[in-house]
């Protein structure tokens, strides 16, 4: 399902049993209150809402405040860099990764709990043209 089409679920498919999961991308749908409105809007009509973030790691650490609070957001996906992308595994500070069994704790600390590995953005900024 296209993000466009998640702004108007009554729109996109959903009365005639097509869809069983919508995917907001968490970096392209307005935020974490507009996924909430999607993610409510997927609730009423019995659909699982799995944010869309498996490369931009802002985007995961945001899925992983949503996925706890959202009763029809049972899991998140995860990048898993092949071939390795330190913008993956070393971009957010601390490291964010499953434990050994899948699990992802929900950070304490402000904002989204994570800040960026400013070292890393150095070397990966690209001056506009």
């Amino acid at each position: 399902m296209g993000h466009r089409a998640l702004r108007d679920l009554e729109g996109a498919g959903v009365e005639k049993g097509g869809i069983d999961v919508v995917q907001p991308s968490t970096v392209r749908s307005g935020g974490v209150a507009e996924i909430t409105k999607i993610a409510e809007m997927a609730y009423r009509k019995g659909l699982l809402c799995i944010p869309h973030s498996w490369n931009a790691m802002i985007g995961v650490a945001a899925a992983v405040h949503l996925a706890a609070v959202l009763p029809n957001m049972p899991y998140i996906e995860f990048p898993i860099a092949i071939p390795h992308s330190p913008l993956i595994t070393d971009l957010l500070v601390p490291e964010l990764k499953p434990d050994a069994h899948g699990w992802i704790e929900v950070p304490r600390r402000p904002g989204l709990g994570f800040r960026l590995n400013e070292d890393l953005v150095k070397r990966y900024r690209v001056k506009p043209s």
